[in-house]
């Protein structure tokens, strides 16, 4: 997109070439194909910074989901404990671990079909009769094409 914008500012400014005795279309030829030369090699230079700072990113990015999976184990087991420590104490309350905890709210928050008082959030239009083509005769009698006559604001 860079390239196109320079190439449009370099053609409303080649005009000005003439006056110094240079012919417009061999400057312009000219210049395009330096400022050509130049979005390559940027592009080949963009494309080797990518290529030797994706590994690293690559490395933060794996480090950081280790992190995440460690802190999830953690908060597993120390849910469990927990959990054996309510047993222990004679209580029996029925107290989910995390990962239940995290079944049942990812369930609940599945959408569902109908609304709140259970019924279907779809309106389903019921048609009495034949639905009328547009180049059937009108029903009200008048004689025209319905599209010309009842149909028209349709």
């Amino acid at each position: 997109m860079d390239h196109i914008d320079a190439m449009d500012q370099l053609k409303t400014g080649i005009r000005l070439r003439s006056y110094g005795q240079h012919d417009p279309v061999v400057e312009y030829r000219l210049e395009g194909f330096d400022m050509f030369d130049e979005m390559i090699e940027n592009i080949r230079e963009d494309t080797i910074k990518m290529m030797l700072i994706m590994p690293k990113r690559v490395y933060e990015i794996q480090k950081r989901q280790e992190a995440i999976e460690a802190a999830r184990k953690a908060a597993e087991r120390q849910a469990a404990a927990a959990h054996e420590v309510m047993l222990n104490n004679g209580e029996e309350k029925q107290q989910p671990n995390a990962v239940e905890a995290a079944l049942k709210r990812e369930q609940v928050a599945k959408p569902t079909k109908t609304s709140g008082d259970g019924t279907d959030t779809q309106n389903k239009t019921v048609r009495k009769g034949k639905k009328i083509g547009r180049n059937d005769p009108c029903p009200c009698g008048s004689g025209k094409k319905y599209k010309k006559c009842c149909g028209r604001d349709e």
